[in-house]
């Protein structure tokens, strides 16, 4: 007997694609956060551990800068005092890495397909159906995403990619790291003198009316 037949409504499309960003958003942390784990090693307690809060963009949620910032931070304290402070001073500028983030992107894309379809399937939509909605809607998304660095560049990082993630949160976080370069270098300079064997940094975000 030969599948029904079910019209999409855009509606619903919307609902399912929301539903499957939320999902696939958290899926890339959780990756990540295991992906980097903890280093365990000594920290500095007595150290400054703050760093300047990050401001939230006009579009962005507090969910969405959230959860980038929980997956910087992780990147920064899997870094030794050493390490940060080595990147920081020989970092001279965002390097050309497009082929890099279109490839994340691509894989995402790829991903948010199969997890769509999925969900579409799930709910009795045919594959005629499916297949007509599926990529355009991921598409739609898509123009909303950037390709995420686990930790910036200017912040310390090394290119190290996760996933995409909601353009106005992830710019606003970029933006923000050459006011904090100086701020975090000292940070490292102090644990290392310490002695710490990684960094204890916290990031979080504005509170409102800072």
């Amino acid at each position: 007997m030969a599948a029904p037949v079910v019209i999409v409504g855009a509606i619903l499309v919307r609902l399912a694609a929301k539903k499957v960003l939320k999902q696939y958003l958290k899926n890339q942390s959780k990756q990540t956060l295991k992906r980097l784990g903890k280093r365990g090693g000594k920290i500095c307690k007595n150290c400054k551990q703050r760093v300047k809060c990050f401001k939230k963009g006009k579009k962005g949620t507090d969910e969405e800068l959230d959860r980038q910032l929980e997956m910087q931070e992780a990147a920064l304290n899997n870094l030794t005092p050493d390490e940060l402070e080595t990147a920081l001073k020989n970092f001279k500028g965002r390097p050309s890495d497009g082929n890099a983030r279109a490839g994340e992107r691509a894989k995402a894309s790829r991903e948010l397909e199969r997890m769509l379809d999925n969900e579409l399937r799930q709910g009795g939509v045919g594959a005629a159906e499916r297949d007509r909605v599926v990529k355009s809607e991921v598409s739609r998304m898509m123009k909303g995403m950037d390709a995420l660095h686990t930790l910036d560049w200017a912040g310390g990082g090394d290119g190290s990619m996760s996933g995409v993630g909601p353009k106005s949160e992830n710019r606003s976080i970029g933006g923000s790291w050459s006011s904090r370069r100086q701020e975090l270098l000292d940070m490292a300079q102090d644990a290392k003198k310490s002695g710490a064997e990684n960094m204890s940094i916290k990031l979080q975000r504005c509170k409102p009316g800072v």
